[in-house]
C-alpha cells in the first residue's frame, strides 16, 4: 500500500506508526478522492454500495488513477450491514435510533463516513487511530 511506503513503524509495539517520513503529493490526493467519490456515485445510481471503502481496497493504475476493487462487500442500498472495516465505518450509537449497537442499513451515511475516513489517511499518511493506543 503506498501509505506504508512513507511509515516508520514500531515493529515492537504493534507495528504502531512512528513517523511520516513524506507526505502524498496534494495534487494526487486531489485526483483520488475525486475518482473514489465518482465511482461511489455511479455504485449508488446503480442502487449499490461497495460497503469496503478504505485504503487498502484502493488500487493505482500505471497512470495513478484510482481503481475501487474487492466488491465481495458490494450489497444494495437500503439492507442492513452485517460488517464494515472499522475505522473506515462505524457501530451507531444510541442517539441513532433504533438501529443502535449495529452499523445500521447500506446508504450515502456508510459510503461517505468510509470516504472521509480515506480522505484522513490520505492526508495524514496513515489511517485514524493508527497512532493511538
Amino acid at each position: 500500500m503506498l501509505l506504508n511506503k512513507y511509515q516508520k513503524r514500531d515493529e515492537q509495539n504493534g507495528w504502531k506508526v512512528l513517523e511520516i517520513t513524506q507526505a502524498l503529493d496534494s495534487q494526487d490526493i486531489d485526483r483520488w478522492m475525486e475518482q473514489l467519490c465518482d465511482v461511489a456515485a455511479t455504485l449508488e445510481r446503480l442502487g449499490l454500495a461497495h460497503n469496503d471503502i478504505r485504503p487498502g481496497n484502493m488500487l493505482l493504475d500505471a497512470e495513478r488513477n484510482l481503481k475501487l476493487a474487492d466488491l465481495d462487500r458490494g450489497t444494495k442500498v437500503g439492507e442492513d450491514i452485517q460488517v464494515l472495516t472499522e475505522p473506515f465505518g462505524r457501530l451507531l450509537n444510541k442517539s441513532e435510533g433504533i438501529d443502535a449497537g449495529s452499523y445500521g442499513k447500506v446508504g450515502a451515511r456508510t459510503e461517505i463516513f468510509a470516504i472521509g475516513s480515506v480522505f484522513y489517511s490520505l492526508l495524514r499518511g496513515y489511517e485514524p487511530y493508527e497512532t493511538e493506543n
